[in-house]
């Protein structure tokens, strides 16, 4: 019995392998069939988008990120009712994976032309999963399948439009709204291909009508424009509400010049001390640049600018009262931008300014740590030449030197002269004649030891550049602003001859001049020189008193003495009187000139005890046209020392200039057309009179640091020196390295 089971149970082994082997089988079949070709498909709220763009339909859905999901099956039926899918479809493909870019999120196919033609259709989109087995592919598709349906009847027209507002920096997209849903804008940023970049929602509308219309920022707002070579590219879609299907208006593709505008527009700041800022919109073209008209009236290319580069030029410190006219030009412009649209010009006009003017205060004057308080940190020395950088509270900030020993605080403004081309610059022109041919004359004829003289006090006043010192007490410079811009206004520039005047240069004209009042004058007439002439060289004609002739003095008798003996007809008894006499000179001498045979005395021309030119409140003055650039004719030349100056005899010229200057607060004297003094800062400063001339020297300071300025106006360069105790080394421009 034993033995017989042993027998069967070799005979059903067989069986059982064979048995399992099929269980085994069917169940990996069922395995691959239901569990490893198993995919769920797509979301619930996942769509398909149909566009239309250059009269190519595309049919396009979010990838899965699932890659086993190897291919999609596409097909398209006939019609849109419930049995649309019973039939055979009108067109059916694949659609691979790994087809697609692998940085995509997007599916793609385009659709054969007449795929859409005639009528309703129904789209099915659905994941596919697939093996090969004995040399055949077995599939099975996903579970949940997209169905949409497309009704041409109630389908947009799938045509956009946009319009790009420049000067507002706004688009606006429109389409017409035949679908009910939701519409919504989508820009995809792309350097090349649309399908390596995300679509980004910017924008949706909610049952909009008939009309669609989106208004997007794109200036400083909204969205940024796109860089160079960059491309932006807009979609309105329309996500029906009783649809998987979303309609794709045409793409809209717009790269970097589409945003520009033609016009370049600069905006101007500046920092109130003639620092000038100018940045500007973008514009098409392929950079930019900015020129500086000079004085020779071409346009000087002063920096230049790529497309990607910051739009914003900073001018640096400008001249005070001085003109000046830039411009931003864009370049490599398209060939339709007119040259109105591609240039700004900005015309600019500097204001006075004090910050880095060169000062010199007229006393020994207190430098305090605050601009109001009356901690006292230093003291400045009368006519220590030192540069402002800073105004507040009526006082000057300053600083001394460069070096660990400078003062740095606050002095009185009131009390410190003011180099006027360092404040206003051009607004008035400047000839100081005294510091190289000086042309204080006696009507025309030269002055012995003055007339072409450097006067003294003078002799540090033109500097090596050609360009003069010109000291005014500061309030009085204040004063001088208005007038000089009338005077501009009415078509005339102020030409100053004299400012402050030392008062060592006030008793040397005067003795000097003294001492010749009787001395027969030259028999022609004195011929001055230019300062063009004087720094080419030319030296100017001056008169030595020991090679002229002294006028022999005759005695006559008194006028009223003669007019008393001539009166016969007096039918009273005379008296007797006792005969007069009086000393006379019969050549022409320089009194005889100047004083109209003693009608007036020397004073009245030449101050000899103290000038208001000593308090630096008085100028020396004349007016030359703006257009033509020529000096007015007046009744005398400038410093003509001779009753032919006195205001009584002014023509319609200087009255023009006395109408200039008094309006404003000026005072005049009798004697001279051409002098104007400030007597109300006299009266209420009390200015004290300064015995010497000023220097430039010192340290300066600007924008690059410091320098030092020697008395002939140069600065040390591409050197080393000791200033007071300490060494310093000056590079190539002049600055303390």
């Amino acid at each position: 019995m034993g033995i017989t089971m042993g027998r069967n149970m070799g005979k059903k082994t067989p069986l059982i392998i064979c048995l399992t082997v099929l269980i085994l089988l069917t169940a990996g079949i069922c395995f691959t069939f239901f569990v490893y070709l198993s995919s769920p498909g797509f979301g619930a709220d996942d769509k398909v988008t149909l566009s239309c763009d250059s009269g190519k339909y595309e049919l396009s859905w979010n990838r899965l990120n699932d890659k086993q999901d190897e291919e999609y099956v596409v097909e398209v039926y006939e019609g849109i009712d419930d049995n649309a899918l019973d039939g055979d479809p009108i067109y059916a493909t694949t659609y691979k994976w790994w087809d697609m870019s692998p940085d995509s999120n997007k599916c793609s196919l385009i659709l054969p032309e007449d795929v859409l033609a005639g009528g309703a259709r129904t789209f099915y989109i659905n994941t596919k999963r697939f093996i090969t087995v004995l040399g055949g592919d077995v599939g099975k598709r996903g579970k949940a399948p997209i169905i949409a349906q497309y009704d041409p009847h109630n389908s947009a027209d799938f045509s956009a439009d946009y319009k790009v507002d420049t000067a507002s920096g706004r688009i606006t997209f429109s389409c017409v709204g035949n679908n009910s849903g939701v519409y919504k804008l989508y820009l995809t940023k792309s350097a090349a291909d649309i399908q390596d970049s995300e679509d980004e929602l910017i924008d949706e509308i909610s049952d909009a009508g008939d009309q669609v219309k989106f208004e997007e920022s794109f200036n400083g707002e909204g969205f940024a424009i796109p860089e160079a070579g960059q491309t932006y590219i807009f979609t309105v879609a329309c996500e029906a509400a009783d649809s998987r299907l979303i309609i794709g208006y045409n793409r809209i593709s717009l790269d970097r010049e589409d945003f520009l505008t033609d016009k370049v527009s600069v905006v101007t700041k500046d920092d109130g001390k003639n620092r000038y800022t100018f940045t500007w919109n973008e514009t098409k073209g392929d950079g930019y640049k900015v020129s500086l008209l000079d004085d020779g009236g071409t346009w000087r290319d002063i920096k230049e600018y790529s497309v990607n580069d910051e739009r914003i030029f900073e001018t640096g410190k400008l001249k005070p009262c001085t003109d000046y006219m830039y411009r931003v030009e864009a370049v490599d412009t398209p060939a339709d931008v007119s040259e109105e649209d591609r240039i700004c010009e900005i015309d600019i006009h500097t204001l006075p300014s004090v910050e880095y003017a060169s000062v010199w205060p007229t006393e020994n004057i207190a430098v305090y740590k605050s601009s109001s308080g009356d901690e006292q940190v230093g003291t400045l020395n009368i006519l220590q030449c030192v540069t402002v950088l800073d105004e507040k509270d009526d006082r000057f900030l300053i600083e001394t030197g460069a070096g660990d020993d400078s003062i740095s605080g606050y002095i009185d403004s009131n009390k410190c002269m003011i180099n006027l081309p360092d404040y206003i610059g051009d607004l008035c022109k400047y000839d100081i004649t005294n510091s190289y041919c000086s042309i204080y004359l006696a009507h025309n004829y030269g002055i012995p030891a003055v007339s072409g003289t450097v006067v003294s006090g003078y002799e540090h006043v033109l500097l090596d550049d050609g360009t003069f010192l010109v000291p005014l007490l500061y309030p009085v410079a204040k004063k001088l602003v208005p007038a000089a811009e009338d005077a501009r206004d009415k078509g005339y520039v102020i030409k100053i001859y004299d400012s402050f005047r030392p008062y060592v240069a006030t008793r040397s004209i005067y003795d000097l001049t003294y001492e010749a009042l009787y001395y027969v004058v030259p028999s022609n007439d004195y011929a001055r020189i230019s300062l063009k002439d004087y720094m080419s060289g030319k030296s100017p004609e001056i008169l030595s008193l020991s090679n002229m002739k002294k006028a022999e003095p005759v005695t006559e008798e008194d006028d009223d003495d003669k007019d008393s003996k001539k009166d016969k007809k007096s039918k009273k008894k005379k008296s007797k009187k006792k005969k007069s006499t009086k000393v006379v000179y019969k050549e022409t001498t320089y009194a005889k000139v100047m004083l109209n045979d003693g009608a007036y005395d020397l004073g009245a021309f030449l101050a000899a005890k103290g000038s208001m030119h000593n308090l630096g409140i008085a100028m020396d003055m004349t007016i030359e046209s703006l257009e033509s650039g020529e000096e007015l004719t007046m009744q005398s030349a400038m410093h003509d020392l001779s009753y032919h100056s006195i205001q009584a005899s002014n023509n319609d010229n200087a009255n023009i200039l006395k109408n200039i200057m008094v309006p404003q607060g000026f005072s005049m004297i009798t004697s001279e057309w051409w002098h104007f003094q400030d007597n109300d800062v006299r009266d209420t400063l009390h200015p004290a009179s300064v015995e010497n001339g000023v220097s430039i020297e010192g340290w300066k300071k600007d924008d690059n640091g410091w320098r030092y300025q020697t008395e002939d106006g140069k600065f040390y360069k591409r050197t080393k020196e000791t200033i007071g105790d300490s060494a310093y080394s000056f590079d190539e421009d002049g600055y303390v390295e």
